[in-house]
């Protein structure tokens, strides 16, 4: 046999392994640029706002996970480069919430809106979420139609649905922020950290959301704050997943065209919390 094919034949299986490793980068690695990118985006923020007319002129800002730009992406959305700002969507984000939470809601013509959007949409915001009653992001976020990108499934989990719903919006929709939205008092979690015997689909919920709970239960975390605390981590583990079983995402998020947000949404307050490295 030559040396050429026996070379192949001792190397073949370690290219197959590696074809199977999605990404290059340690999730420790992930975890460091998406709290990089929330941190940036928020510093841009508030310097934006402590600037004399912030009311008056609007200014793009947009932070990238890393020194690649993205390539520019054409449009027919007249407002597509503002909307693809970080910054901006984040401030939206959060004075939407601000307005919920006051009751000061934005005046919403759904008869004229209906009509804009009738011929294509485009969302500035994707929010994967709980499918709670008392978590609608839409009301949340004081926002109306074709403005959210909305993914809704119990827990607010990342099942490969999921994902394939996320990679429209980003590729097809040109949709640069996403938002993994917990929420305290979560059924799904609950019951996961509770335990027991569960029918085959609910089961496969709560296989999604075990390693949250295991990775709590490895702290000296107090049990009157244990839901709460799995709560978060759960939002952490399901970017983690999204990371991990999307390479466009994953790519997306590395060059700097896909911002990534985690939250805990408030039942009584009806505020986000943004996890800013929590």
């Amino acid at each position: 046999m030559k040396p050429t094919i026996i070379t192949l034949l001792i190397i073949l299986p370690f290219l197959s392994l590696l074809a199977q490793e999605p990404h290059p980068i340690a999730p420790s690695e992930i975890h460091t640029r998406l709290g990089t990118q929330i941190s940036n985006a928020i510093d841009e923020m508030n310097k934006e706002k402590q600037k004399p007319g912030h009311e008056r002129q609007t200014k793009q800002v947009t932070v990238y996970v890393s020194d690649k730009h993205p390539a520019s992406v054409s449009g027919e959305h007249p407002a597509a480069d503002e909307e693809r700002s970080i910054v901006s969507n984040l401030n939206r984000l959060t004075e939407g919430n601000k307005r919920f939470v006051t009751g000061n809601l934005k005046r919403k013509d759904f008869a004229a809106q209906r009509k804009e959007v009738v011929n294509g949409q485009h969302p500035y915001a994707i929010v994967i979420t709980c499918s709670d009653s008392r978590v609608p992001p839409e009301m949340i976020f004081d926002e109306s139609i074709g403005q959210l990108f909305v993914i809704r499934l119990a827990g607010n989990v990342v099942d490969s649905l999921a994902l394939g719903s996320v990679e429209y919006a980003v590729e097809h929709l040109h949709t640069h922020t996403l938002v993994v939205l917990g929420h305290e008092s979560c059924g799904a979690v609950k019951a996961t950290v509770e335990g027991g015997h569960f029918p085959p689909n609910i089961a496969a919920i709560a296989r999604h959301i075990e390693p949250a709970v295991a990775a709590v239960r490895t702290r000296k975390i107090p049990e009157s704050a244990l839901i709460s605390e799995c709560v978060k981590e759960n939002v952490h583990e399901q970017i983690r997943l999204t990371m991990k079983n999307s390479p466009i995402l994953f790519d997306a998020m590395i060059k700097g065209e896909l911002f990534v947000l985690g939250s805990v949404y408030d039942l009584a307050s009806g505020k986000v919390r943004f996890l800013t490295g929590e």
